[in-house]
């Protein structure tokens, strides 16, 4: 399924709604674009208010009972780097179809939309008759791995813990750690990428037998998204510590 809003995960963009008054005619179009100033708004104040990653839950355990080169994803929310949530709402079992050699994957998940309860829809007078749309559009998911490690040029949580370190290493003052919020937030708006999936998890694959525990890395390559609260408590404590 295609999404209403055309470009998800273009720059910031002045928002465009409809102005309704009486008598005027609403289309297809109308309808359209009242979903695609919707989505863009909530997309646009996640992206660049929130970031992307993971939010709460999505830990990747084995399967049980134990199963060779099978997962279980927990239920939980993340955020893409388009702003679009992807929700897990319960335990999901994942295949693991790697070649026959060992070695780590990175299991990532992705926003996905899939259409449901389809309706007849009139067809052309000199057409097909027994057309069908899906009146529903489910904002789904799906996983898949990755053989080679992520990125984290653009993970903003890594950045900001990195910066955080070395301000703590420096015993840097308060104002010193404004100025690095303020250096931070001050940078270009991100761009949008073409990988938009989010890494949730390192798994070295045995070369037979089950996954084990200690075999998954839920941690090290994962993004996160830190809530207000979080952030305020994780700088709180930052400040707590420099002043001993």
């Amino acid at each position: 399924m295609e999404t209403v809003d055309r470009d998800p995960c273009g720059g910031p963009q002045p928002p465009q709604r409809n102005h309704y008054f009486a008598g005027k005619l609403l289309s297809e179009q109308d309808f359209q674009a009242e979903q695609t100033y919707l989505i863009r708004k909530h997309t646009q104040h996640a992206r660049y208010l929130h970031g992307y990653g993971v939010v709460c839950g999505l830990r990747v355990r084995p399967a049980a009972p134990p199963q060779p080169r099978r997962v279980l994803v927990e239920p939980g929310l993340a955020l893409d780097r388009c702003g679009r949530e992807i929700v897990v709402p319960q335990p999901v079992e994942f295949q693991l179809r790697t070649p026959s050699q060992h070695g780590p994957v990175y299991l990532v998940i992705e926003y996905s939309e899939e259409g449901t309860d389809t309706i007849p829809v009139p067809g052309p007078p000199d057409g097909p008759q027994d057309m069908v749309e899906p009146s529903r559009i489910i904002e789904a998911f799906r996983f898949s791995l990755r053989h080679e490690p992520p990125g984290r040029e653009d993970d903003l949580s890594w950045q900001l813990a990195a910066g955080l370190a070395d301000a703590i290493r420096n015993g840097a003052e308060p104002e010193t750690l404004h100025n690095l919020l303020a250096e931070f937030v001050s940078r270009p708006c991100r761009k949008g990428r073409s990988d938009l999936s989010v890494t949730l998890a390192r798994i070295d694959v045995p070369a037979e037998g089950p996954i084990a525990e200690a075999a998954i890395d839920n941690y090290s390559y994962r993004p996160v998204v830190l809530s207000v609260g979080q952030a305020l408590n994780l700088m709180l404590s930052t400040v707590a510590h420099l002043r001993g």
